[in-house]
C-alpha cells in the first residue's frame, strides 16, 4: 500500500508525522520531519486497514474481515493498554459517524454524525470511553456537514457544506474572508477546498474543482498573497490510450 499520514507527533522538539506503511503487515511508523528517521510504533493484524492517531499515538484502529463484509472499530487510551471494540457494522451499512480528528479533550474525537431524529449531519465530540456524543459544534439548517477542518496543530476550525458551491463556516473570520477572496479569484465558478492549513494559518493547501477544472492543487502564501499551482488531475481521452487486442479465453 502507498504510505499515508494518519496523525502528527508533537511529543518532542523533533516533530514528526505518523505514517501508515507495510512491513508484511500494516504498520505505523513515527517519522521525523527533521532527520527522516523512522521508528516503528504499532503493527496491525492481517485485517487492519487503518488507524487514527492523537499526539503521535494510535488510539483508533479499523479492521475489515477477510471477506470484506464487516468493519470493526477499536479504541485504546492514549496512555496505552489493550484495544477495545467500539463498533461493528456491515460494509454495506451507513457508518454511525465519520471521524474528523482528535478533539481538545483527551479520549475524545471529533466526528460527523446524525443523532436521533436530527435531519442533518453535524460535527460533535464523541467520548471514546462510553460512546456518548456532545452537543453539535458545527451545524447548518438543511445542509449536511461535508467535512470538518483542522489546522496543523490539530485545532478544529469549522465545517464545510455544499450549497451551490462549497462554503465554510469557520471560527476564524480571517480564513472566512480568504475563502471568499479565493472564490472570486477562481471566478466564483469552482469549489475551493482547504485541504490543509499550517499552524499559523499563513500557508494554505487548496484543492480546486469545477465545471472547467477537473481538479488542481494550489499552494497559497497568505502573507505574500501568492498562489501557485502544484499539479492537476487531467481528463483521459481516447487519443491517449494505446491500441489493444481482444483475446478469446476458454471457460
Amino acid at each position: 500500500p502507498v504510505p499515508a499520514a494518519v496523525g502528527r507527533d508533537r511529543s518532542g522538539r523533533d516533530r514528526g508525522v505518523v505514517i501508515q506503511a507495510s512491513d508484511g503487515f500494516p504498520t505505523l511508523f513515527r517519522v521525523s520531519v527533521v532527520t527522516g528517521r523512522a521508528e516503528r510504533v504499532e503493527r496491525g493484524t492481517e485485517n487492519t486497514v487503518g488507524w487514527h492517531a492523537r499526539n503521535g499515538v494510535p488510539v483508533l484502529r479499523r479492521d475489515v474481515n477477510p471477506r470484506g463484509t464487516y468493519e470493526t472499530l477499536y479504541a485504546r487510551p492514549e496512555s496505552g493498554g489493550e484495544w477495545r471494540m467500539l463498533t461493528r457494522r456491515r460494509i454495506t451499512e451507513t457508518p454511525e459517524f465519520t471521524i474528523i480528528g482528535p478533539a481538545a479533550n483527551p479520549n475524545q474525537f471529533l466526528v460527523a454524525a446524525r443523532i436521533g431524529d436530527e435531519d442533518v449531519v453535524s460535527i460533535r465530540e464523541l467520548n471514546l470511553a462510553d460512546m456518548t456524543y456532545g452537543a453539535p459544534l458545527s451545524t447548518r439548517a438543511g445542509r449536511d456537514v461535508a467535512f470538518g477542518l483542522m489546522d496543523g496543530a490539530d485545532r478544529y476550525l469549522g465545517a464545510g457544506y455544499y450549497a451551490d458551491r462549497l462554503e465554510y463556516d469557520l471560527n476564524d473570520a480571517t480564513l472566512n474572508a480568504h475563502h471568499r477572496a479565493l472564490n472570486g479569484f477562481f471566478g466564483n465558478a469552482a469549489n475551493v477546498q482547504f485541504a490543509d492549513i499550517s499552524r499559523d494559518h499563513n500557508r494554505l493547501l487548496l484543492y480546486v474543482t469545477g465545471p472547467q477544472e477537473p481538479g488542481t492543487w494550489f499552494f497559497y502564501d497568505v502573507a505574500a498573497t501568492r498562489i501557485e499551482a502544484l499539479g492537476a488531475r487531467t481528463r483521459l481521452t481516447t487519443e491517449q490510450l494505446s491500441a489493444t487486442d481482444a483475446l478469446d479465453v476458454p471457460t
